[in-house]
């Protein structure tokens, strides 16, 4: 039987995670491949941790398919030069500017530049959404290699929630508490929610301490959700260009609108749901005071993990050969 292996790394299961395990577990269970996972659950920051990643990666890297992350692209495909293993390379995003060391970015700019053409029909570039899609044609010159797979939901689970939870008004989630959030625009959306005797938080599957923002931790997905469905809104101010946002979308699906000053690719997504893209404080609080517009729940309840098939396709497709 042929294996899968999925390898990753990360402390923390982040949505990136549900995406990347989903994906891999999928595709295995549509050609019945026997499946593995691999994550190494630790933060790996500096040169010498980044070595050592690239070593702990390099002897794991043993199956006929292995998904994997940008981190791990070199040490995988200098392990598999002179196998028959296929490379499935999932990329959420990709944004210069995000604090990420320019070492980070040189190589993976360096992998995608000289890699794919090499690899040829051994490798496949997954991207989150059509935005990405088209900006990674850029950095791959055969198209044929770029793969669409959206963020997919149990959409009969958050449809319960919707349905049952009662909406608080004065309740504005922040969004995701990370290292990519605008600090200052935050600082700035705070002071006037607290002037307006409105309630705000952030929502982190991690203790934090250290901080002058509230921060719920949550210690399962379903006690995230339910809060999340009773807000009133959802505000995300990040630094950096998202690729889906998991959280955005899941907002959506609960029935909360989101609010976002980002673009990449989470402009279409908010599109798409109805939400608000826009550029100031101001604009923000103007909606929140003023008339929501609907979700567009018709749109968004498209990504269902019942519909994962038909966005397997091209993958299996290569897994075939073809």
């Amino acid at each position: 039987m042929a294996k899968l292996l999925y390898i990753s790394s990360g402390a923390y299961e982040t949505g990136g995670y549900q995406y990347e395990k989903f994906l891999a577990e999928t595709l295995a269970n549509s050609k019945g491949y026997s499946y593995s996972e691999l994550r190494f659950r630790r933060q790996f920051k500096g040169v010498f941790q980044w070595m050592l990643l690239f070593i702990k990666t390099f002897f794991s890297a043993k199956a006929d398919v292995i998904v994997t992350v940008s981190r791990m692209a070199w040490p995988v495909y200098i392990r598999n030069i002179f196998t028959k293993t296929k490379i499935i390379l999932i990329l959420h995003n990709h944004d210069e500017s995000d604090g990420k060391p320019s070492l980070f970015y040189r190589s993976l700019n360096s992998f995608l530049g000289k890699v794919p053409q090499r690899l040829e029909d051994r490798f496949r570039l997954v991207c989150i959404s059509d935005y990405w899609n088209a900006f990674f044609k850029s950095k791959i010159s055969n198209a044929k290699q770029i793969i669409t797979f959206p963020n997919l939901f149990e959409i009969e689970k958050l449809i319960i929630f919707r349905g049952v939870a009662k909406k608080s008004p004065g309740l504005i989630h922040l969004g995701q508490w990370s290292d990519k959030i605008d600090r200052k625009a935050y600082h700035l959306l705070v002071h006037e929610l607290k002037k307006r005797g409105l309630a705000y938080y952030f929502s982190s599957n991690q203790k934090v301490i250290d901080t002058d923002f509230p921060i719920s931790y949550f210690e399962t997905q379903e006690a995230f959700q339910k809060q999340m469905c009773m807000a009133h809104v959802t505000v995300v101010m990040n630094k950096v260009n998202e690729g889906w946002p998991r959280l955005v979308h899941e907002s959506m699906l609960l029935g909360t609108p989101v609010i976002t000053t980002n673009i990449g690719g989470v402009k279409p997504l908010v599109a798409l749901g109805n939400g608000y893209c826009v550029t100031s404080i101001e604009e923000i609080l103007a909606i929140i005071e003023g008339e929501l517009k609907p979700v567009n729940f018709k749109a968004l309840e498209e990504f269902s993990y019942k519909n994962a098939k038909q966005y397997l396709g091209s993958l299996n497709l290569f897994l075939n050969g073809s």
